[in-house]
């Protein structure tokens, strides 16, 4: 953890954008489909100017992303514009001065890398706006005079160096090793490690990650202060961010909101831009005490989607990979500069998105920021070596650890049964409904069951933070067990925690081996008797159905004895089942025990007899199959998110959340009091109930209305 000290500004939220040094008619990036151009030439004092005026937040993230390719940028870097030097303008039509090799006065000034920096930050500190620094560089003597500017520099932000590449460059571990996950994670933690300590003692500050990985939490552990996940509007993120959070107690989690890029909308789409304004209080509301928008304000730069005036309207580049090559681009400058106006400053959709940061900067001023982080009584468990690579959704063609040299040889490198189970709970905890007319909703969830966090198992851990935080720990995707771990569950389970795992959560195996495991890889060797109250001999029947035990469950499922589900084709254990133990769901054939509950000191455990992971158990195509059913694993995560119900709660018919409340978001913040409630859905309104310790209040919400309130001190 960096020694600098985290405070929040006044209205409990740093909230504000990026600023580029980049100039005009530079493009960043070229390709058929990737070009993009900048058309606004302003040194970055201009937009600290539009920063107060467009009231576009208080705090600005200085990106020198073209110091080393653009001439001008390289000298306002080196703090060259102030020297009374007339820095040369780019000549493209003759395609001279565009790099800072082509003048000799940009070398002369190397020692002074990075001056321009501080320049850039005493301003902002002047005025008085905060800011940090992403992907930069800078001599140690301009480094090390950051700490000088206090509370009002935030901190340094690595952006997304460490992510989407958990592969063979960056472990040194070759396809042709018998690879284990620990030395992956080993890898990647020693790579991060090495640059946490050298910007670290370069006097950077706090140090910050924006990447959009689900390994974030093997970042932390090699020192990243806190973590500025890369999204908009994804609960799935705020959930990881927010357990990390709690688990390391770090000083708080942000958001890189990057809309422009990620939400995949057309502008055409009426929803475009009430999606980034949604975004923005569903961050507010799920905890995250820093909103950085990467663009879009000043100026456009996604190229993504077939209405992007980027890519209708700009001349575009056909180039080998997506790199920039100034003396080609310079042909089209003239062309471009006739179209600058449909993404420029100026530009509508600039303007659009101007206007939404400053109603939700001015919503901030006026009622603060809820205090603290949501209340959260169930953490999903990011296993030990839960190497998946992304934060967003199961896919067979995603490689574990992005490690495709491996999957390829070995197809259980990639993403299956373990990650499966990943889709499974984000589906039951954040449902996204379709809310976006015709287009794909990537992002946008409610939480009918509140906040729920992830927290993980690959770093430290102690029973007290768990019953301290969590009445319910979820085991659904991949987890490499160990004694210590086991001792820590039994603890947890013994002091009065809920457990859900399975066989598989139990298994000591590094190599991916899902499948033809044995029980001398189990933990204890398979014996489960004290915990609970069984023991694993073997890989059991493969079975077809799966059903409630008896008309006795209808009372704890939101499902009918006999309802099947299936065809599962996969295999329970072969077990010795302790007489204490109470079976909840069988086999439809010889009624085999695939779930049973058992008390274990003040707490109890839900063990799912598979051998498989419980994502391998998603099917549910069978006799009275429903449309948007959980699956079989679905409702055991609803039964149990109803038995773990926090101080506030929501409702369709004051018993159980159902389609109502799929589109409700809802946190309840204790340090404050304040009861956070949003419709997600842009179209419809929606009722609930809403469920407070002293009464229950009929809500009703219209489209994309947010409301909050203080009741409970």
């Amino acid at each position: 953890m960096s020694e600098k000290t985290f405070s929040l500004p006044p209205c409990g939220l740093y909230i504000g954008s990026a600023i580029y040094v980049s100039f005009a008619d530079y493009t960043v990036g070229l390709g058929r489909l990737f070009t993009c151009w900048n058309p606004e030439d302003h040194e970055p004092e201009w937009y600290l100017e539009k920063t107060l005026e467009e009231n576009q937040g208080n705090i600005v993230q200085l990106w020198p992303n073209s110091t080393k390719g653009q001439l001008k940028s390289a000298a306002w870097w080196r703090g060259m514009f102030k020297d009374g030097l007339e820095i040369p303008q780019p000549d493209w039509k003759n395609k001279k001065m565009l790099s800072p090799e082509e003048w000799p006065e940009i070398a002369k000034n190397d020692a002074r890398y990075g001056e321009g920096m501080i320049d850039f930050i005493r301003k902002a500190t002047e005025k008085g706006i905060y800011s940090m620094v992403i992907y930069g560089k800078a001599n140690s003597q301009y480094s090390q005079m950051l700490s000088s500017f206090g509370k009002m520099y935030l901190g340094y932000d690595f952006g997304e160096i460490f992510g989407f590449r958990f592969d063979e460059s960056l472990t040194g571990i070759s396809a042709e090793d018998d690879v284990k996950l620990s030395q992956l994670a080993d890898g990647f933690r020693k790579n991060v490690k090495k640059h946490c300590d050298e910007y670290r003692a370069a006097g950077w500050g706090t140090l910050m990650s924006t990447c959009g990985s689900f390994a974030i939490d093997y970042e932390i552990q090699a020192g990243i202060d806190l973590p500025l996940f890369e999204d908009y509007a994804s609960n799935v993120a705020s959930a990881l961010c927010r357990g990390l959070t709690k688990q390391y107690d770090l000083p708080a989690w942000g958001t890189h909101m990057n809309h422009e890029w990620y939400s995949w909308l057309p502008y055409s789409c009426k929803y475009k831009f009430e999606s980034f304004r949604n975004g923005m209080y569903i961050k507010y509301m799920s905890g995250s005490k820093i909103l950085i928008n990467e663009c879009g304000n000043w100026y456009l730069q996604s190229n993504l989607c077939q209405d992007s005036p980027m890519l209708t309207e700009m001349p575009k580049l056909d180039q080998p990979g997506l790199g920039n090559d100034y003396k080609r681009s310079a042909d089209c400058v003239d062309e471009a500069r006739k179209h600058y106006h449909t993404i420029n400053y100026n530009s509508p959709h600039a303007r659009r998105y101007r206007k939404e940061i400053s109603d939700f900067y001015d919503y901030v001023k006026a009622n603060g920021t809820p205090a603290g982080q949501p209340e959260t009584r169930i953490a999903l468990v990011k296993g030990n070596l839960d190497l998946m690579t992304w934060c967003d959704e199961f896919n067979p063609n995603r490689a574990i650890a992005s490690a495709y040299n491996l999957a390829d040889k070995n197809p259980a490198w990639y993403e299956g049964a373990p990650e499966r189970g990943w889709e499974i709970a984000w589906n039951v905890f954040f449902p996204r409904r379709n809310i976006t007319g015709d287009y794909y909703n990537r992002y946008i969830s409610g939480t009918p069951y509140g906040p729920v966090d992830i927290i993980s198992f690959s770093g430290r851990l102690d029973f007290n933070f768990l019953l301290k935080n969590y009445k319910t720990l979820i085991f659904s995707g991949w987890n490499t067990c160990s004694e210590e771990q086991y001792s820590l569950i039994s603890e947890y389970v013994s002091k009065g925690g809920r457990v859900f795992i399975s066989i598989p959560h139990l298994s000591k195996n590094e190599t991916r081996n899902y499948g033809s495991y044995s029980v001398s890889e189990l933990v204890n060797g398979g014996n489960f008797s004290e915990l609970c109250g069984v023991k694993i001999k073997g890989r059991g029947k493969r079975f077809h159905w799966a059903t409630s035990e008896s008309p006795k469950m209808n009372a704890e499922f939101e499902f009918p004895y006999p309802r099947r589900f299936g065809i599962m084709g996969t295999c329970m254990g072969e077990i010795e089942l302790a007489a204490d133990a109470e079976i909840m769901l069988c086999d439809d054939e010889d009624f085999s025990p695939l779930m049973f509950r058992r008390k274990y000191g003040k707490g109890e455990v839900y063990f799912l007899n598979s051998w498989s992971y419980p994502g391998a158990l998603y099917r549910d195509e069978g006799p009275s199959a429903e449309l948007n059913s959980p699956s079989l694993i679905g409702y055991i995560f609803k039964h149990l998110a109803n038995r773990s119900r926090g101080t506030v709660y929501i409702t369709d018919d004051g018993l159980v959340p159902g389609h109502e409340c799929d589109h409700i978001m809802f946190s309840y913040f204790p340090e404050d009091g304040r009861v956070c409630l949003m419709n997600i859905d842009f179209d419809r309104p929606h009722s609930f109930k809403l469920h407070l310790p002293d009464s229950v209040r009929e809500i009703s919400l219209s489209p994309s209305e947010f409301r909050q309130f203080k009741t409970i001190q």
